[in-house]
């Protein structure tokens, strides 16, 4: 009997992302103003640079209001979709901003999970 084995499939390297996130209150002349920041990178190493980078050059006196990176993957969310692939969350990862400026990143969590039949 003959074993045939399927070679696996290389990732693409534009089949991944991770966007970086971050919500501030930066002060305006009349009050506050709420600012988000949006970036898509190639990994979540980046996202989460970036995200840190980025909340350095905010200053100490900024209010942090969210900082997140979702890994994602360019794909179809459902099997039944017949629209063109798009970019679908795989993982969410929560960042907390301390009182020395430094950000503490939480472990990874799975979103968009449809491993689970839906009952409408």
């Amino acid at each position: 009997m003959t074993e045939t084995r399927q070679a696996p499939v290389a990732q693409d390297a534009h089949s991944r992302s991770a966007v970086g996130r971050l919500v501030i209150l930066v002060d305006a002349a009349d009050g506050t103003e709420r600012v988000t920041y949006e970036r898509r990178l190639l990994d979540a190493g980046a996202a989460r640079q970036w995200c840190e980078e980025k909340l350095q050059l905010a200053g100490e006196g900024t209010a942090v209001l969210e900082i997140q990176v979702t890994e994602e993957v360019w794909g179809l969310r459902h099997a039944w979709e017949a629209v063109a692939s798009r970019h679908v969350p795989e993982t969410l990862q929560l960042g907390l901003r301390n009182d020395r400026g430094s950000i503490t990143w939480y472990a990874p969590r799975a979103v968009g999970s449809d491993g689970h039949a839906r009952r409408l």
